[in-house]
This record gives structure tokens, C-alpha cells and sequence, in this order.
């Protein structure tokens, strides 16, 4: 009997370091999306937007984080459409965690959209960013 409950134990350890593994290989395998970079020069009397310009590949939500800022100041962002009469296409996201954290927009945008990244007003100076998500250079 004692035989028969250690071969059981054994049998589920086994399991479960191979399930482990094949978690961690799918995990590994998984497609990355891809990411763009983007320039910001903020300004405290008024909203600016990057040069770099993005086009959804795909409808889906679109991440953000940022990797630089001039001065340790809070700084808001959102995507708006391209072009000189550009409409905002999801809210404000105030940047609040560790560099290199990811923040999700709250909307989607469509595929074949092109979008830029506007930030608020802030004290910030220069920020750096990515963005990541179903998306290409426009």
C-alpha cells in the first residue's frame, strides 16, 4: 500500500513539473507585439503632440509606457488622430507606475486608423515612450 501511494506522489510531481514547462514554452513562443517609439517636448501652457505617427494593423487597444522624462513631474497622455484637425481617440491616462510599465487605453482603435500621441500640460520637458500593440509607422 505504501508502494502504491509513493508511486502516486511521484507520479504527480512529475506532472507537474511538465506542466510547468510546457507553460513556460508556450509562454516563450507567444508572438510579441510590436512597439514604436515616441518623442514628446511637454510645455505647461499647453497640449503637445509627438512627430511620430502610428497606424493600427489590427481593432484593438493600444498600451503605453514611458522610458524618459526630463524632470520627475506627472504627465498625462492620450492618442489622437493625425492630420491638423485631429480628434481624440481615447481619454487621458495619467503616467503613475515604474518606467517600463505598461498602461492599456480605455478604447479600442480601428484598424487602418493613424495616431499620434498627445500629452497635457506639465512641467515634465522631454518624455520618451513606447507604444505597444497591433500597430505600424505611418
Amino acid at each position: 500500500m505504501q508502494k502504491l501511494a509513493g508511486a502516486a506522489v511521484a507520479a504527480v510531481l512529475t506532472a507537474g513539473m511538465l506542466g510547468v514547462g510546457a507553460v513556460e514554452v508556450s509562454a516563450a513562443t507567444a508572438k510579441a507585439l510590436p512597439t514604436g517609439k515616441f518623442h514628446v517636448h511637454t510645455m505647461q501652457t499647453e497640449k503637445t503632440e509627438s512627430d511620430q505617427k502610428f497606424k493600427a494593423t489590427k481593432t484593438g487597444k493600444i498600451q503605453y509606457t514611458l522610458t524618459k522624462k526630463q524632470y520627475n513631474h506627472s504627465v498625462g497622455v492620450r492618442l489622437i488622430t493625425c492630420g491638423s484637425d485631429w480628434k481624440s481617440l481615447t481619454g487621458w491616462k495619467e503616467f503613475k507606475k515604474e518606467y517600463g510599465d505598461y498602461y492599456t487605453f480605455d478604447k479600442k482603435v480601428k484598424k487602418g486608423t493613424c495616431f499620434r500621441i498627445q500629452a497635457g500640460r506639465s512641467w515634465a520637458k522631454d518624455i520618451d515612450g513606447k507604444v505597444k500593440g497591433h500597430l505600424k509607422k505611418a
